[in-house]
């Protein structure tokens, strides 16, 4: 029986080629994720390029303040010169270019966003401008107030929704999504409530 197919040596050979001694060549994978995919199925985000950072700047000049409703909490972090852990108090807010990145690439246009830890206004502000619905629950009523008064100040073509609760109790109520994107808590890294929730 002929199959219409080469065989794998001769494919492989295709692909490859031969070395000198008209051996097949083999690609050797480097680890059980290159040994699955073949190449690692993994794309890096450079944050620092100059094409990011200009974009970051655009989103912060709309007004964005990812911080507020929270206030600064003390947590271990490495500092910038020397890389040694120090406490400092510290605010961390999520990066607009990142989340304009996720959005575009993983939800389509027009899509639903549902985010179970809401925290701060970045995710949903960014959402609402690039019209894209987005619904989000935060345990903490101060931070859906301050997310409230950041969409009052800065227009978007679809206005966030935040509601208050418990993401346990809050989400089976959430519309149905294109896309679940969120910054889940740090556990004990950054604390912002006394709330055992």
């Amino acid at each position: 029986v002929h199959s219409q197919h080469p065989p794998r040596m001769e494919i492989n050979e295709r692909l490859n080629g031969v070395d000198l001694f008209g051996d097949p060549i083999v690609p050797k994978a480097s680890g059980p994720i290159a040994e699955k995919f073949g190449t690692p199925p993994f794309t890096v985000l450079d944050a620092k390029s100059g094409e990011w950072q200009d974009r970051k700047r655009a989103w912060a000049a709309l007004g964005i303040q990812g911080e507020v409703g929270r206030s600064a909490s003390v947590i271990h972090m490495p500092t910038m010169a020397t890389d040694n852990i120090t406490d400092a108090e510290y605010t961390s807010i999520f990066d607009p270019m990142l989340c304009e990145t996720m959005y575009r690439w993983m939800c389509p246009v027009g899509g639903q966003i549902v985010d179970p830890f809401a925290g701060g206004s970045v995710r949903g502000i960014v959402a609402g401008c690039l019209g894209m619905n987005y619904w989000g629950c935060d345990i903490r009523p101060e931070q859906i107030a301050a997310n409230e008064q950041q969409a009052n100040d800065i227009p978007t073509n679809i206005r966030p929704v935040w509601v208050c609760g418990d993401a346990i109790d809050a989400v089976p109520d959430a519309p149905m999504s294109d896309l679940v994107f969120s910054c889940p808590p740090y556990g004990d890294l950054e604390v912002y409530s006394d709330d055992p929730r």
